[in-house]
C-alpha cells in the first residue's frame, strides 16, 4: 500500500513500509544519442543572436541561431566511420531566409531519411560533427538513469531499499542494454516488443557554441510485434514520458483502468500532444497524480501563457482535472529552463524558484555546456522525492539544482547525475535561491521572510 503523507514522518526516510516494495516504471521511447562536437568549418561560424519570443513571463532574453546555406548537409564521424544526414527543411521550426535557412538553438529537428552511409547528392557544404560519445537517450531513458543514480546513494546509506527502477520501451537495443548493465546494475531494461536495433533511432546532439545544443532526430520504422506484459503491480509508480504510439500507450491504459492504486506521473511533451491529440492527453491528466512539463509543452495543451496570472489559471485548470473522479488533488510542475520552475502543490499553494540566486562572487561561474536532458534531470529528482514523500519546497529546490547540474555536463545523462550529496555540494557552491509564493490578491509571486510577512 501507499502510506498516507501524514504517517510518513513516523516511518523515517522512506514513504513505503519496509516490508513493501514498489517499482518506478519509466514508460517511453529510447534511442541512441550520438553526442558530438563541431569541427570548425564555414557552416559552424554563421551564428547570429535574435530575440527570444518565448520568455515574456520573466523578461526578455536572446537566442543563438545558426544561418546555414540551403546546400548544407551533415557529415558525422564516429570512430573513423562517416555518416551523412540531410536536414529536413520542411521542419516548422526552421526559418527560411532569402538564401539561407536558420536553425534555432536548443531545439529538436528532423533528419530527412536519418543518418546514411553514403554522401547525398547536390550538397556542396557539410556541417562536420565529430562524435565523442554514444549513449542511450530519450526522456524515459534519461529520467530512469537519474532515478537510479539518486537511489544508489540512498541504498548505500541504508535507505531506498524498497524502490526499484525499470525503463520500459517498445523496442530495445543491445548497445543500450549492455551499456546500462555496465553502469547501473540495478536499473532494469524492459523492451515490450523485444530487442530490435533497427527500430531504435540514432539522434545527433551537439553544441556549436556557448552550450546551445541542437538535436537532430532520426525517425525509425515501427513493425508489429507480440507485446509482453508490462509487469506493473499494485501501488507501483508509472512515469509516462513521450509515448506517441497509440498501440503502445494502450497497453498502459489497460493497466491504469484495471488497478486504481497504480500512481501515474505524466510528462506530456509537445510531440506526444501533437501525435495523440489534446483529448487523449487530457484523459491521462485526469488519471495522473503528478504532471510535469516545460512552458512550451504546457502551452501546447492549454494555450498561450504570457503572464503570471494566466500561468496560475492554466495550472489550476490542470489540477482540477487530476484524479477528479476521486476528488484528489495532484501536483503540477512547470519548468522555464534557466529561469527556474513553478509548482502548484496538493494544498493549492503555488511556488516559484529561480534556478540560481544572483551570484556576487566573480570567481563563481555559472557554466552552461549543455541544455539537452536538463528537463529529464529535473523530472528524475521530482519522481524520487515525490515517491519518498518529501515536502514540496524540498522537491522544488532539489529538482532545480538537478536540472542546472545537468547543464554543466556534456551529456544528457550519466553517473554524474544528482544525488542528495551532489545537490548539497551544488548549493554550497552556487547558493540557494529564495522561493516565492503566489499571492492571489497581489496577482504576483511574493518573497516572504521567516515571520510570514512580505519582504520589502
Amino acid at each position: 500500500m501507499v502510506v498516507p503523507r501524514s504517517l510518513r514522518a513516523d516511518l523515517g526516510r522512506d514513504s513505503i513500509p519496509r516490508d513493501q516494495s514498489i517499482t518506478i516504471h519509466n514508460i517511453g521511447l529510447n534511442n541512441i544519442d550520438l553526442e558530438g562536437r563541431v569541427k570548425q568549418n564555414p557552416p559552424s561560424l554563421q551564428v547570429i543572436t535574435i530575440p527570444n519570443p518565448q520568455n515574456h513571463l520573466f523578461g526578455p532574453s536572446q537566442r543563438t541561431a545558426f544561418q546555414l546555406p540551403l546546400d548544407t548537409a551533415l557529415l558525422v564521424e564516429h570512430k573513423g566511420v562517416k555518416s551523412y544526414g540531410i536536414i529536413d527543411a520542411h521542419d516548422p521550426k526552421i526559418f527560411v531566409t532569402a538564401k539561407d535557412f536558420t536553425l534555432l538553438a536548443d531545439e529538436k529537428y528532423n533528419l530527412k531519411g536519418g543518418l546514411e552511409s553514403t554522401s547525398p547528392q547536390g550538397f556542396n557544404q557539410f556541417w562536420h560533427i565529430e562524435i565523442i560519445e554514444a549513449t542511450g537517450g530519450g526522456g524515459a531513458y534519461n529520467t530512469a538513469y537519474g532515478q537510479q543514480v539518486y537511489l544508489d546513494q540512498l541504498l548505500a546509506e541504508g535507505y531506498g531499499h524498497n524502490i526499484r527502477v525499470r525503463l520500459t520501451v517498445p523496442w530495445g537495443s543491445d548497445f543500450i542494454q549492455n551499456k546500462l548493465k555496465r553502469e547501473l546494475s540495478n536499473l532494469e531494461y524492459f523492451p515490450v516488443y523485444g530487442i530490435n536495433d533497427q527500430n531504435v533511432g540514432k539522434n545527433l546532439n551537439f553544441s556549436p557554441v556557448d552550450g546551445k545544443k541542437l538535436t537532430f532526430r532520426s525517425e525509425v520504422p515501427q513493425t508489429a510485434g507480440e507485446a509482453r506484459n508490462l509487469g506493473i503491480s499494485s501501488d507501483d509508480v508509472v512515469v509516462l514520458n513521450t509515448v506517441r504510439d497509440s498501440q503502445y500507450l494502450g497497453l498502459l491504459e489497460e493497466v491504469l483502468q484495471q488497478d486504481k492504486s497504480v500512481r501515474l506521473f505524466l510528462s506530456a511533451t509537445d510531440s506526444m500532444i501533437k501525435a495523440l491529440g489534446k483529448g487523449k492527453v487530457e484523459e491521462l491528466v485526469r488519471r495522473s497524480e503528478v504532471y510535469i512539463s516545460n512552458r512550451e509543452e504546457l502551452e501546447q495543451l492549454v494555450g498561450k501563457i504570457n503572464d503570471v496570472k494566466t500561468l496560475v489559471k492554466k495550472m489550476r485548470s490542470l489540477q482540477s482535472l487530476q484524479n477528479s473522479d476521486e476528488g484528489k488533488k495532484g501536483a503540477v510542475y512547470v519548468t522555464f529552463g534557466e529561469m527556474g520552475s513553478v509548482v502548484l502543490d496538493r494544498e493549492g499553494k503555488i511556488y516559484f524558484q529561480p534556478t540560481l540566486p544572483m551570484v556576487d562572487n566573480p570567481f563563481v561561474k555559472r557554466e552552461i555546456v549543455n541544455t539537452s536532458g536538463c528537463g529529464d534531470s529535473y523530472l528524475s529528482a521530482v519522481v524520487v522525492k515525490e515517491v519518498m514523500g518529501d515536502s514540496t519546497l524540498d522537491i522544488l529546490d532539489a529538482a532545480n539544482a538537478a536540472g542546472h547540474l545537468c547543464a554543466t555536463q556534456p551529456t544528457a545523462s550519466g553517473l554524474w547525475m544528482s544525488t542528495e550529496s551532489k545537490i548539497k555540494e551544488f548549493r554550497e557552491i552556487y547558493g540557494g535561491p529564495d522561493v516565492l509564493e503566489y499571492e492571489d490578491g497581489a496577482g504576483r509571486f511574493v518573497r516572504r521572510n521567516n515571520h510570514g510577512s512580505e519582504k520589502p
